[in-house]
Order: structure tokens, then sequence, then C-alpha cells
């Protein structure tokens, strides 16, 4: 902008001008009471209060809306999609509308008879064409270009392949075949991991160059959000309804014609699901505008197309001519439709999904010809698991499951027991994809379901028994190579070792025990001789390498396999293994010779991309590496449970005694790598050193894929090599802590020379409409003016007995004739002159196209014109009597009811919302100065008294118990939605710690809430926020990163939920304190103590998590810190305990005390988190009896990490207090006047004075421990022995005074940060619960001006004969003494 563009302040302009839409104008003439000329407001009000439901929705949404039309305004301008060339989006506007006419008139042009004439070739092939565009529109970018006919201005890229678009094109997870086209197997990869699995990706392209058309075919987001606005939906949803069969009833025309008009119809009808697919995939809103309003639809053309009832005599015999030109299938493929409006949208697979759709895909999955290769298996898939960012639907597991053990299903049943080997079924052709589903339904450790499967044979013992015979098939069918040596190899080690070991028995044996427990290495055949393949002859001969290396290859691409295995660790998760197991040869050959195989065919595969050739040494192709690539992208997702599934049989082993059922196997377990090249112990050696803290090159999704995926992997295997071989575990921790701080280094340094700024681009007209919107949203005038209208919203209902009264007194004496037995409301009605207010509303709304022109017509449209009971003609308005009293109270009542009733209505969910809100704006009201909303601490008593009263009053009408079963029955982990609403009314309810509303939450726990659903939620709520802080922790493992805007709302959210869970204890509030620990009455414990302790591990576990922390995310370690204080303070002995049972807590708290954390962090912030830390080990010491956890921390807390904190603290204070500070840590400058000192106060009471007091009283509890106290006593002895000798006056020192000279200033040093901590807290005892407390507090600063002429005067005067007399006049006199230092501070 030009520097005089505007007069004046920018925010201040931009204020005016957008108010201004509002105040003058056409935005003024759409005030409903100007427009009716009617106390339409207080008519709403009445009709609140009526029995209807429906008119009590309305009314409350149209007077929500009239008073936040400036919210819905800002909101409406960050949907705008800003068009570069608007003559081009016009003719595509045209287009599209012309497009809804032919969709809507096919009936005419698409049907030949005798009345409507001819078929019109003309319109069918606009009709077909315009599909075609659109089509291709959604997939590919556009260019506006000029046509010579000007028919059409939207020219795709590859138009020369639109024609065909619609028929074989590609839709993203389909692989050019419609849905129940059967899928061919994958010659490549054995369709091992494809992207059936629902536990991984899709299949990636492997070179980003590469990629091929699937990868072009995606539809853009953009061009999906600009066809929305067109209304496009509109007409494909009105498409839906097209009868195809429309021809057969009653159309005079000949046979042929029937048929090709029922072929155009279903042409049409296929183009229209071809276009619904592209228009939702992957775009939230269009997937639950298409799913909601169309759902009846699309399942009504489920399956194969529906052959026509004709009476004519050409179509009566199945073998005519016509009859078999009647075709049935393919169907119209809508399946693909409702897929993708679930794919990746988590509301509609948690909350909107009919029961009966999963018995209807059932049935088609059941009529499959094979069922193992349908594609709608993907359908239970994603019902399952729609994002994996969050968990596994449990309700949507429960019933897939339902449909696969449906004994009403046969083939599907029949296919599951194929693929594990039971009943003498044959193995499908693609067993994976059936294993994957049942995977799905058990993943997330659902118990439930996975005792049902294992109730009908599908247990763990049936998953290894299938898996050993799932092996043997792949060994027959290998290739004599592969066969021949492995084969020779084992038969002459049995031989070599002479039978040691029991290896099993029979064909398990052949291969079972070719890792025997021997010391002389590996014994091969070539030919008739042995020779030894250890180094000690040499390297192991090629020929057996190549021979291993290709059953690792087979075994890694094998689906039927790799997916077994990924089931049998979903089990592991949640059954108990049977001990009998440890014992069984099958498990062991599972675990040796398959699992193990697939371990180091991933360590193989890595560490051949990364050295470039292969285990022979021989340089790899590019078709190797292409394969390698591709095999490593599959086997990425399956390293995990692999090293799960071992170290949980090993470690089971270990727990039972049955470690001798593994000596036959050691070699193949813990084998070294010179001796045994693929035992597992030799794998993981090789996985760390190719992937451990290396530079993978990100030039392929295959390396992206592994960087991401790299520390979970090494974590893995880093736990199973301790398993294997404990000793290597210390060296390996001091190697490992070495290598990450160089590495740290090294990334810190990178990140001090990076960038962060923009690019120097000139910003494009998106970009400054971003910083327009920007602007208008953080504008702090229209934050207030959006604040007082939500304020003015609930002063209209609290002042609704005046309202009424007022509006409709003058009344009474007009109609005094019409004062007679007409209906009543629900409170007698307030008179017929509001009964014809209502009615007139109707014709208000009519006449605003009237009024105002054609854009303020689609605003008043958009604003009211939806609202149903009041432009509905049909409606008849109640005419109710004089004498109604609505008053506030009456409104929560209904309010409350309503929300109560209709609490389980999905339809209904934006109107409970609304009830949330409107109570939560009640509240805030009360502690709010109309442009604000004040903190505890800024309110004065009298405010906190009438706050808590507005809280306690909404408790007496059940408000709370209303917030908490909303909280209670609404699915966790979605945006925007009631249970969202409610934590936010709960929050604001418990806010200052209001003693009546935490009663009122501890009896719905305890006696309503008995199978604790709402315990359950914040518990999801818990698992999401450590899910996300886990996910920023790989994200910043290898140097800092910026948060998205995805992830700060993530960081948020789980803000919340901490906060909530604090406003519970708050008040030390000792039963609510318990609760989050334990719940005695309830069936199962919610521990949210243990995961709250296990989300701080997971922000601070690490060093350099603290030093890469981003400013949003400090709000969410200083709510944890909170909590936990909250939860141990009063004290709770329970909560307290916690401390020493999570272990990893103390590590957290010690590396925030001594973290430098980044410049990214101002001193303030830093201050204030690490005064959080000191304030959890305080709160672990309160009040105890027992020295537990004094004894605890006196051997994990060292007292030099207790001083850098005074230190830091003190440091902190005096550069604060120095004369030259002009801004505060915000950047707020700070005035030289009395407001500058209240401002330093306030950040030093919040930053570190809390901690300086909860360090004090440390010291004290731990002096209780003779080691701690002997420590301290030495540190301040040694200080006092070697300070510097201020005495050599001349300046001379000799040699070793010089050396002392650092160590004593630094002691020097502590003895005036002890001063100062003495001058800014003080203590005192205090007799609590029949035992002295030592307690200490803050010293106000006033303390300092305290005349000596005012203490000599009290000493003289003062009677000092008795303790009793000498407090009683100290007393008498401190209201004297507080007002002379007050007086005096304030004017220093």
């Amino acid at each position: 902008l030009e520097e005089n563009a505007y007069e004046g302040y920018l925010e201040q302009q931009l204020y005016d001008q957008f108010e201004d839409l509002f105040i003058n104008g056409d935005g003024k003439l759409l005030d409903f009471e100007l427009l009716s000329n009617q106390p339409i407001n207080t008519i709403l009000l009445d009709c609140l209060m009526y029995k209807d439901d429906v008119l009590h929705a309305k009314a409350l949404e149209l007077l929500e809306r009239t008073f936040t039309q400036r919210t819905r305004l800002l909101n409406a301008i960050k949907d705008v999609i800003l068009l570069h060339r608007a003559p081009y989006y016009a003719q595509l506007n045209a287009e599209i509308g012309y497009l809804v006419y032919l969709l809507r008139s096919t009936e005419v042009w698409g049907i030949s008879s005798k009345i409507s004439g001819d078929f019109d070739q003309v319109k069918k092939k606009e009709c077909f064409d315009m599909c075609d565009r659109v089509i291709s529109y959604l997939n590919e970018p556009s260019i506006p270009v000029d046509i010579s006919d000007g028919k059409s201005k939207m020219i795709i890229l590859n138009n020369n392949d639109t024609s065909s678009s619609s028929k074989g094109r590609f839709i993203p997870h389909f692989n050019n075949t419609s849905l129940r086209d059967t899928v061919a197997p994958n010659t490549k990869s054995g369709g091992g991991l494809s992207e059936m699995n629902p536990l991984m990706e899709g299949r990636e392209s492997v070179n980003d160059d590469a990629a091929g058309e699937d990868e072009l075919r995606t539809p853009v987001h953009e061009h999906q959000d600009v066809l929305r606005a067109m209304n496009l939906q509109l007409a494909l949803t009105k498409a839906l309804a097209i009868d195809y069969n429309l021809v057969f009833k009653g159309s005079i025309c000949t046979p042929e014609d029937k048929i090709e008009s029922r072929n155009i119809h279903i042409q049409v009808m296929r183009r229209v699901v071809d276009m619904l697919t592209d228009f939702v995939a992957g775009n939230e809103k269009n997937q639950e505008i298409i799913f909601l309003t169309s759902i009846s639809d699309l399942r009504r053309h489920l399956g194969d197309l529906i052959k026509p009832i004709s009476s004519d005599e050409e179509f009566l015999s199945k073998d005519s001519i016509y009859a078999q030109q009647l075709i049935t299938q393919p169907g119209l493929n809508t399946e693909q439709v409702i897929i993708e409006c679930l794919r990746g949208n988590l509301r509609l697979c948690s909350e909107e999904i009919p029961r009966v759709l999963f018995e209807e895909f059932g049935q088609l999955l059941n009529d499959e010809p094979d069922v193992s290769t349908s594609r709608l298996l993907e359908f239970f898939n994603i019902t399952i698991l729609p994002d994996k960012k969050f968990d596994s639907l449990f309700r949507n597991q429960e019933s897939t499951l339902d449909v696969m053990l449906s004994p009403k299903f046969n083939e599907i049943r029949q296919c599951i027991e194929g693929c594990f080997y039971l009943n003498h079924q044959s193995v499908p052709s693609q067993p994976q994809h059936m294993i994957n589903t049942l995977s799905a339904c058990i993943m997330n450790q659902n118990g439930i379901t996975s005792s049902r499967l294992q109730a009908n044979g599908y247990s763990i013992d049936a998953t290894i028994l299938a898996l050993s015979k799932c092996l043997d098939h792949i060994e027959m069918n290998q290739s004599h190579h592969g066969a021949s040596i492995i084969k020779k190899i084992t038969i002459n080690y049995i031989e070599a070792t002479a039978g040691g070991g029991s290896g099993g028995s029979g064909g398990h044996r052949r291969r079972g025990s070719n890792h025997h427990h021997q010391h002389n290495g590996v014994n091969a055949v070539e030919g008739d001789g042995v020779h030894n393949l250890t180094k000690k002859d040499g390297f192991f001969s090629d020929e057996y390498i190549s021979s291993r290396r290709a059953l690792e290859k087979l075994l890694l691409t094998s689906g039927h396999f790799t997916s077994l295995v990924l089931f049998l660790s979903h089990q592991l998760r949640s059954l108990v293994i049977d001990p009998r197991l440890f014992r069984n040869d099958h498990i062991w050959r599972v675990l040796t010779d398959g699992v193990g195989y697939l371990i180091s065919g991933f360590a193989n595969d890595i560490k051949e991309i990364k050295e470039g050739v292969s285990a022979t040494s021989v340089s790899l192709s590019a078709e190797d590496i292409q394969e390698t690539q591709e095999r490593i992208l599959l086997s990425i997702p399956l390293i995990i449970p692999c090293l799960r599934i071992i170290h949980d049989f090993v470690s089971g082993a270990q727990r039972m005694s049955a470690e001798d059922a593994m000596l036959p196997h050691f070699s193949a377990l813990k084998g070294k790598p010179q001796k045994v090249p693929g035992s597992i112990f030799s794998s993981l050696l090789k996985i760390r050193k190719v992937i451990d803290h290396s530079d993978i090159s990100m030039k392929t999704n295959q390396s992206k894929k592994l960087l991401s995926e790299s520390p979970k992997i090494i974590v893995s295997v880093r736990k199973l090599q301790y398993l294997l071989e404990p000793s290597s575990q210390a060296k390996d921790e001091e190697d490992v802590e070495i290598t990450l701080n160089k590495f740290n280094e090294q990334q810190d340094k990178k990140l001090k020379k990076i960038d962060v700024r923009e690019d120097d681009d000139e910003p494009t007209p998106a970009k400054y409409l971003s910083y327009f919107v920007e602007a208008l949203t953080h504008n702090t005038k229209i934050q207030e003016k959006l604040l007082s209208r939500r304020f003015d919203f609930l002063i209209l209902l609290e002042s609704a007995e005046e309202k009424t009264k007022k509006d409709f007194t003058d009344n009474d004496d007009d109609d005094n004739d019409n004062n007679n037995d007409d209906d009543e409301g629900l409170f007698g009605g307030v008179g017929k002159g509001l009964g014809d207010a209502v009615n007139t509303l109707g014709n208000a709304v009519n006449t605003i196209g009237d009024t105002l022109d054609n854009a303020v017509h689609t605003v008043a449209h958009n604003v009211i014109g939806n609202i149903g009971c009041f432009n509905n003609g049909d409606y008849k308005f109640p005419e109710p009597e004089y004498g109604v009293k609505i008053t506030w109270s009456m409104i929560v009542d209904r309010l409350v009811d309503f929300a109560l009733a209709h609490n389980f209505d999905p339809k209904d969910e934006k109107d409970i919302m609304r009830v949330h809100n409107v109570f939560q704006n009640h509240i805030l009201k009360a502690r709010s100065d109309n442009s604000k909303v004040l903190d505890t601490s800024e309110m004065n008593p009298k405010q906190i008294i009438k706050y808590r009263e507005y809280q306690s009053n909404l408790d007496n009408k059940g408000v709370t118990k209303m917030a908490l079963q909303a909280i209670a029955t609404h699915t966790p982990g979605l945006r925007g939605t009631a249970a969202v609403s409610a934590i936010e009314l709960l929050q604001e309810l418990l806010y200052s710690g209001n003693l009546q509303v935490q009663d009122s939450v501890l009896h719905y726990i305890e006696h309503v809430d008995k199978d604790s659903r709402f315990l359950k939620h914040i518990r999801s709520r818990l698992q999401e926020s450590t899910r996300i802080v886990k996910e920023r922790g790989e994200q910043i493992s290898s140097g800092y990163v910026e948060m998205t805007r995805d992830q700060i709302l993530e960081y948020e959210e789980a803000e919340q939920t901490l906060n909530l869970l604090s406003e519970m204890m708050e008040g030390h509030n000792f039963k609510l304190q318990n609760i989050i620990r334990s719940q005695p009455l309830q069936s199962a414990d919610v521990d949210l103590l243990k995961m709250v302790h296990d989300l701080l591990d997971f922000q601070a576990s690490q060093p350099h998590f603290l030093t890469r922390l981003s400013t949003s995310s400090v709000g969410l370690l200083i709510s944890t810190l909170e909590f936990i204080v909250e939860s141990m303070q009063g004290p709770c002995h329970g909560n307290q305990m916690s401390l020493q049972s999570n272990e990893a807590t103390m590590a957290a708290l010690k590396n925030i005390l001594q973290s430098k954390f980044n410049k990214r962090m101002d001193d303030f912030t830093v201050m204030k988190i690490k005064s959080k830390a000191i304030l959890v080990i305080a709160a672990s010491l309160e009040g105890r009896k027992d020295l537990i956890i004094h004894e605890y921390l006196s051997n994990h807390l060292e007292l030099p990490i207790l001083n850098k904190f005074s230190s830091d603290a003190t440091d902190f204070i005096k550069v604060l207090n120095a004369p030259n500070i002009k801004t505060d840590f915000n950047n707020n400058t700070i005035e030289d006047s009395k407001e500058s000192e209240d401002v330093k106060r306030r950040l030093i009471d919040e930053a570190c004075m809390q901690g300086l007091v909860a360090l004090t009283n440390i010291r004290t509890e731990m002096n209780l421990i003779p080691k701690f106290a002997a420590a301290e006593r030495q540190l301040l002895t040694d200080g006092q022995n070697k300070k510097y000798d201020k005495s050599n006056k001349d300046g001379k020192k000799d040699g070793k005074e010089s050396k002392r000279s650092s160590s004593s200033h630094r002691r020097i040093k502590m003895d005036k940060d002890t001063k100062m901590m003495k001058s800014t807290v003080a203590s005192v005892e205090v007799l609590w619960n029949e035992r002295v407390e030592f307690v200490s507090f803050p010293l106000p600063l006033e303390t300092e001006y305290l005349s000596s002429g005012s203490k000599s005067l009290f000493l003289e005067k003062v009677d000092l004969s008795t303790h009793e007399k000498r407090m009683k006049e100290l007393i008498s006199r401190a209201p004297v003494f507080m007002a002379e230092m007050q007086q005096i501070y304030t004017l220093s």
C-alpha cells in the first residue's frame, strides 16, 4: 500500500470499513426489525419457549445469526477462492449451468417415442462432452484459451484423451478398474503389502520423476473447491435420481429404441458417478456434502444394474435377442463414490455410516467370484482406519468382523479359512487382501475382536501353523538355485552337529535346524565335499549368499506370508501367549527361517542401496536398484512388527524359563556376523550401521519414507539387540549419547545458518488476499467488536423478561378485544400481537429481494432463506395470549432440556453446539470488561464472586451434567463437534476452581457414568496428544522444523485437554485428584495421570527436544507441568508416588532445569518453564509424613541442578530490575513510571518467584535426608573456606591464587544469590494437621521500604513480656507499617 493510501492508523481504517458494512447502506437494511417493522428479537425469544423442538432450534439459530454476522463474514472471507481469470471461470460457470439442464432433461432428449420424438443426438453429445471436460478439469491443470467455435473456453491438458476419460480412466487407489472388477496379482511384488493393506500407505512411486499416469490423474483440490462454489454438487446429486429404466414405463417406441434409451441413461449415470468420485476424492467438504445428502441414492444403485420389468413380448423371453441386450454388468459403481467419501474422513466414518451399509457391502463381497481380489474389501479397511493419524474405530471393527464371520456369507468365510489353510479350503489367489482386513479388525489392541476371532479358530496357534505351511509352500515352489543349496547346507549342518538339540521332526526339520548351536561355523556341501563357510577359509561362497538372498526376496514379496506376519503381530498386542507355544518347534522355525529372513532381507536391501553393490559385490543395475527400492517401500512398515514378534517370543521364553527351547536356534538368533551371516543379531547390527544417524538421500520416495520411519525402527532394533545381548547395552548407550550430542551440535550449527524468511518473489494476488484476511482476523478492534456482539446476544437473553414486557405492553390496549381463548404457548404466550408479528416475519423475508440489490439478496437468502420454519408457508405459528413471563432462568431450562433430548441426534449437533456457546458466553461475560476477557488475577473480589455465582447458577440448572454427557457420548479427535464445544463450556464452568461444579463432575463420574465414557473420551484425547508430540519429536530429530498450521491447532487441542483436567483439580480437590488416577467404583481404571507423565517424557526426554522447542509448542509443555503440579498439591500422596513410579519424569525434569533451550525462547518463557519444573518437585514433597519421595530425590536429583536454577532466577530478577531495561519480553515498551514497576513485578512473579519459593521448600524438606543435608553443608563450607583473599591490596596474586580466582568468584556469586533469595523469599512455621510445616512465601517489594525510625519506635513501645502480647501488638501495628511501606514505595 502506498504511504498516503489511508489517513491515520491502518488498523482503525480497516475496522471502520469492516464495521461500515453492517451499520450503513445495504448492510443496515438487513436488520430484521427494520425489515419487518416488528420486534423480531422478542418474537424469537417467545419462540424459544415452545415445546416444538424444531421451532426452538430455528429460533435460536436465527437469534445467533443476528448477532454473529460479522463472525460469519470473516469465516466466509477465509473460504474465498481468488480466480485469476474471471471471464474464463464465468464461462465455466455457464457450462456447469447448462450441464445441470442437460442432466435434468435426459427423459426428453434421451428417449425416442412417438410423443417426444427421436433422440436428440446433439444434446447427447453435448452432455457427454461436458461431463468428460468436467472430469478432466477435476484431474488436471486447465489452460484457458479461446476456441474458434466459441462453444467452450475450457481446454484441458492432454485433451486428446478426454473422449475416453470416463472409460477406464484413473481413479485414485482403483488402478483403472471398476470397483467390483477383480485385481490381477502383482507379478513384480507378489502383492505383498499393496495399497489394500490398511496398515500401510498406498504404493508410492520409487522415483518422483518417473511417476506414472496414476499421480497425474489425481483430482486437484482447488478445482474441486471451484466446482463446489459453482454448485456442481446439486447437478450430480439430482442426476442420481435418473431412472435408466424409464423408457420401459409407458413409452411407445421400438424395442431397439428402448434398449438404446436405456444405454444412454446408463452412460450418463456412469459419467455422473465418475464426476462424483473425482469431486469428493480427498476433499473433506465435498465428501460430507455428497455422503450426507445422497447416501440413500448411492445405496440404491449398489451392485448390478436392475433389469426393467416389461410386458412387451420382445423382452418376456430370457432367450430373446432383445432381452439379452439388457446389460446388468458392470453396475454404476456407486460403491466407489461411497469409498471415496469415507477415505480420510474421520467424522463420516465414526458417526454417519449406517449399520446396514456394512451388510450391503458384505452381500456384494460375498457375491464376488473371488472374494480375495475384490476391491470391495477397501470399504471395510477405510471405515476402520480412515486416517492413519488417528486410532482405528472400534465400532467399525466390530461391524466389519460381524460381516466376516457371518454364517450367511459363506464365500467370505471359505476365503478366510483358505487364507489360514483350514478345513481343506484352497488358498485364494490374493490371500493378503483378506488377511489385511482381519488385521484391521484387531489393530490397536482390540481385545474383543481378537477374542472373537480366536473363538472362531483364528488363534495365535492357528496363525503360526498357517505361517509354517506358507513357508513350506514357498520352499517347495522356490527355484532350484534357491532350494538346493540351502537344503544341502541344512542336511550337512545337521550331520556336522551330530543332531545337537531338538529341532523338530518330519518336514519341519528340513530347514528348522540349519542354525543349531555350534561354534565352528556353518558347513555347506558343494558336490560330494564339505568345506567350512566361515572366514577361517575365506569369505562365504557366492552361491550360498545368492541362494539366501533369493529366499529373502521371495519372502519379502510374498503377500500371503507378510500379511500373516502382520496379523500375528496384532494378535500378540491383544492376546495372551499360551506358555506351551514357547516349546513349539513351529514357532521357532517361523521366527528364524521366516521372520528372521524378512529382517535380514530388509537389512541387505538397505545396505545394497547405500553401497550400490549386491551381497556378492556385484554392481547393481538400474533395474536392480528399482526392484530393491520397491521392496524397501513394501518392507518398511513390516520391519517393526517383525522385530516386535521376535522380542515378544524371546522375552516370553526367558520369563517362562523356556530358554532350552531356543538353544537349537541359538546361532540363528544370536550368531555373530562372522559365523552366521543371516542371524537376527547380525541383521540388527547391519540395520543400525546403515540408518542410525546416517545421511540418507532424500531424492526418492523410498529414502524419504525410510528417513521418516528410521527413529521408530532404531528404537525397536536397539530394544531387541539389548534383549539378545544385554552386555552391549551399557557401551552402546554411551556411544549413542556421544553420537547424539555431536549430531545435535551439528544440526544446531546448521540451524543458525538457515534463513527462515519467506522468499523474495513478488506476492501473488492470492497471497495479498491471505495478508488481507490475516489483517482482518487479527485486528484487535474487530475482535473486541465480535466479543461485544456475542455479549449483546447474551444481554438479550438475560433481559428476556424486561424485553417481552416492554415490547408488548403497548399493544395491550389495542388488542383487548382479541384477548380470548386462542391457542396458548408453553407459558401462555405473549398475545395476538406477537402472533401477528411472527407471521409478518415470513413476509419480511420474502420482500428482501424487492428492497435490496442482487448481491444483498444473495446474502439475505444465505443468512435466513434456509430457516425452514419461517419461510415455509405451510407452517402455522401459534397465537399465544397475554400474561407470559419469559425469564433467563426459564430460557436456561428450555435450552438444557433441548440439548439433553437431542444429544444423540447427529443432525442436531450444530444446535447443541449453539446451546453450549450460549452458556459459555454467559459465563465469559461475567469476567470481561466488554473489550477483553479477564484472568482471575485481573478481577477484583466482587467480580470473582459474581463470576462464581454465574457458574453455580448454571450448575444448579444441570448445565454441568449436560456438558459431561455431550463429552461422554461424542467421538473424540474431531474438530467442530459438540464434544469440543462441551469441553470449552465445562472448562469455563470449572475455571477458578468452583467447588460446586467440581462436586457435580465427581458425582457424574462416580454415580452416573458407570462405563467411564467421560474419562475414556479424555483418554482418547490424551492418546492423540501423545501421538502428535511423538510425531513432532521424530520431525525435529535431525534438526529444527517450523510447525505447520495443523500441528499448531493439534497442540492447542492437547493443551486444552490438560487445562480441563487441571481445572477439575484446582483448589486441591482431593477426590478428583485421585479419580484421575484410579476409579474404584468402576469396572476398570483409566489412569490419566500415567498418560500425562508419558506425555512429559515425549516432550523432554531428550535434550535436543528442548533446544528445538517451537514457540507454538511451549504452551503444551507448561500445561503438562501445571497438570502434574495440580495433581500432587494438597497433598495427594497417591499422585505424589507417581514421580517415583515414572522414572522418565525425573529425567525430563532434570533436562528442563539444565537446558539452555534456544534463542527462539525469550528469558521470561525459559524461566517460567523451569519454575514449573521446580514446582513439580516441590509438590511431590508437600505434606508427606514418610520420606519415600525424599529418599528417591536424594538419589536422583543433584544439588548443583537446584543451585543452577537459583542462579538463573536471581540473574533474571537482576536483569529485569536493571535501570536501563525499556521493554518486556514481548518487546512491549516499559515506560519509566509506576506502571513499569507493576509490569516488572508481574513478570518476576509469573516467571520465577513461585519457583524460588518452591526451591526454598525443597531445600527445607530435603534437609531431612542426612545425605542431602551433608552435601549442602559441604558446599557452603567450601564456599566459606575458598573465598577470594581480598587482603592482597596491591592486586598481586601467586600462581595458586590465580588458579583459584575463577572458582572463588563463582562461590562469591553463589553467596550473593543466596542473599538475594533471602531478600525475596521468607519462611514461617505453621501448625497444620497436627504437624509443624515449614512454609515459604514471596516477600512484597514494599518490605524494603520500612523505615528504621518506625522499627525503633515499635521496639521502644512494644510490650515484650510475653509472646502473646508481642504478637498482638505487632498485628495491631501491621496496617500502619504496610501503609507506610506502600506510600514510600509509590513515591520512590
